[in-house]
């Protein structure tokens, strides 16, 4: 339900409001599991009217009992925060300057290799245009004569788990790692 977008300030200009058409609109109504009937929540259809307007649910009109959320700029601010956490007051960089500071840490003959292989996990990593978003954020700050590769992992919620997993199982490990319950 919610994404990452291109142009924070464009997607609230376009895709919020009333008159925000239907093909652009961020407005989505989230229905609330029940636990009784449904055990998930889903996205209530909205029908366009003739206009090709999102005909919004009006407090109380949905006859069938089930409460929604109403996201709008929700859907894609939140996102926004990893990009600009000084938004919610966090003094801090956002994902791409975060990138760029460890880069430029390590030795130049080695950063147009980590330039190129950036590798995104974790949970936030699966928000929809989330690498796009890094691409164009980190191109005018990388040296033209560099590539900006990035990448999503392989289910990246659970890359890290299994990153972990197989490096528990390796014999270094287990002979040098491990603290047994006899020790």
């Amino acid at each position: 339900l919610c994404y990452v977008a291109p142009d924070f300030e464009a997607e609230v200009a376009q895709g919020c409001g009333l008159r925000a058409s239907a093909e652009c609109a961020a407005y989505r109504e989230w229905v609330l599991p029940d636990y009784q009937e449904r055990m998930t929540g889903h996205v209530r259809e909205l029908e366009v009217s003739e206009a090709g307007y999102l005909r919004r649910t009006r407090d109380g009109e949905a006859d069938d009992g089930e409460q929604a959320l109403k996201l709008e700029s929700e859907r894609f601010g939140i996102p926004e925060l990893l990009f600009r956490p000084q938004d919610c007051g966090m003094r801090q960089a956002g994902i791409p300057e975060v990138i760029m500071q460890s880069v430029s840490r390590c030795d130049p003959a080695l950063q147009g290799l980590l330039y190129s292989n950036i590798v995104l996990t974790g949970g936030s990593a699966q928000f929809p245009g989330i690498v796009e978003r890094i691409v164009a954020e980190l191109r005018p700050m990388v040296p033209d004569h560099l590539h900006v590769g990035v990448t999503l992992a392989d289910e990246p919620g659970m890359h890290a788990w299994k990153g972990a997993a197989e490096w528990a199982a390796t014999q270094e490990f287990q002979s040098k790692r491990v603290v047994t319950k006899s020790e």
